[in-house]
């Protein structure tokens, strides 16, 4: 087990379960370590690794930001320096990383994008909260992320879920 806990992320090699009954392609949905809760976000199957991502507001809404590989396709021209006409164009594959922030609304399970909008939806029960949101500034991550903390200092999550 690798812990990173500046980037919020924990990796475990060949991870498994005690318990011969259950099967053992089914895949966690999440660990706690040290009270804090790591979601599974992918198994590298060359490695024989699952990595987790922890998160990092907790509460009613909590956030969570890792990284991914996506595949992207890209035209490629080859061009005849003479007369500046492609001669020859295929499609390149290339991997780009790219970092996703996702909001986890714990009550319901639902994991959605960071986003002004769903934002603005998951605060909804909050008049003043979500007043405030539709005055800010989309691109405003400080202050989407202050209204979120804000949330869930006047939303605390008790358990069990009632």
């Amino acid at each position: 087990m690798v812990q990173l806990p500046e980037d919020y992320r924990v990796q475990i090699a060949s991870y498994g379960y005690k318990d011969d009954r259950i099967d053992a392609a089914i895949l966690p949905y999440a660990i706690s370590l040290e009270g804090v809760l790591y979601l599974f976000t992918k198994k590298d199957e060359q490695r024989d690794f699952h990595e987790f991502t922890g998160l990092r507001i907790r509460g009613h809404l909590s956030t969570l930001q890792y990284d991914t590989v996506v595949t992207t396709r890209q035209l490629m021209k080859a061009y005849n320096p003479i007369n500046g006409q492609p001669f020859r164009e295929a499609y390149v594959e290339r991997d780009k990383t790219i970092t996703l922030h996702k909001i986890l609304h714990l009550r319901t399970g639902a994991l959605v994008p960071f986003t002004h909008q769903n934002l603005v939806r998951l605060c909804a029960d909050d008049a003043k909260i979500a007043k405030a949101l539709l005055e800010v500034d989309p691109k405003e991550k400080d202050l989407l992320l202050r209204a979120l903390q804000l949330y869930d200092d006047r939303h605390p999550l008790t358990l069990p879920l009632r």
